[in-house]
């Protein structure tokens, strides 16, 4: 589902992911009209991002009930500033995946993390949606701050966009956070064609060392260049900065693609 350098687990299993109702930590992640909307509320506010995928019977009957009046006033009363939903790749056993990543306000965070433990309305009760079988099990949730939103380039007017959820550890989080800058300023991500980068600390991993979990927008047009870049077998991570080398980061490398259906702020 999700691509591994270094290493052989997958997205949810390579970091300590938060299982929803039946759920095991294994699953995929994946018209923007975000990159260069106000951001003020991220300004006044610590913010976090989650990021929720699980398979479904198909990516359209799901995306209806989840761009629903009520499903948007659902996320507007949680709080979440910003939404990017989208299909991933297929899981395991071919089924559809899909991929919503939602920025909200750390005040918040409670409330979200009980929404996506997926037990309560619309997933039990409500809706329905796993009884109905718009939602299958497992699903998983991943939380990190979210130090880093930041605008890139302008996407082409029409171009279909796609995100690329990238994670891996760090012996330091402020080390690496302190280099992702400089790697930003020095115009890596623009050159890349990136639309908007979100940025934050993600939970431990299995050997208790820091994670980073990196999202990325970019129009299709650059997807060999931003695969080739994360494929994370050149530089500034092989060569360049040297930063394997240098051990400002630590493999295994996972990597996500998804095709970008809905990029909007919710408040």
């Amino acid at each position: 589902m999700c691509r591994v350098h270094g290493g052989s687990s997958n997205f949810g299993s390579s970091l300590d992911s938060t299982p929803a109702q039946g759920c095991n930590t294994n699953g995929a992640f994946g018209s923007s009209e975000g990159p260069f909307l106000v951001r003020s509320r991220r300004a006044m506010a610590e913010m976090m991002m989650v990021v929720v995928s699980h398979s479904v019977p198909a990516f359209g009957p799901w995306f209806e009930k989840f761009t629903t009046e009520e499903a948007v006033a659902r996320r507007k009363e949680l709080g979440i500033v910003r939404t990017i939903c989208g299909d991933g790749p297929l899981d395991a056993s071919g089924k559809p995946t899909i991929l919503v990543i939602n920025t909200f306000p750390k005040s918040r965070e409670v409330e979200c993390r009980a929404m996506y433990e997926l037990t309560g309305p619309p997933f039990v009760g409500g809706a329905d949606l796993i009884k109905e079988g718009f939602v299958i099990l497992p699903a998983f949730a991943i939380y990190a701050s979210l130090p880093f939103d930041q605008a890139q380039v302008r996407a082409p007017a029409g171009e279909e966009m796609m995100a690329i959820i990238a994670s891996h550890a760090v012996p330091s989080f402020d080390a690496w956070f302190a280099k992702f800058k400089e790697v930003d300023r020095d115009g890596m991500h623009t050159d890349l064609g990136i639309a908007h980068t979100l940025t934050g600390q993600g939970p431990p991993d299995a050997n208790g060392n820091p994670t980073c979990l990196v999202v990325h927008t970019f129009p299709k047009s650059q997807e060999t260049t931003c695969r080739a870049m994360f494929d994370f077998t050149g530089p500034p991570f092989v060569g360049g900065e040297d930063l394997i080398e240098k051990g400002i980061v630590i493999p295994p490398f996972t990597t996500t693609y998804a095709t970008v259906r809905l990029d909007k702020m919710q408040q």
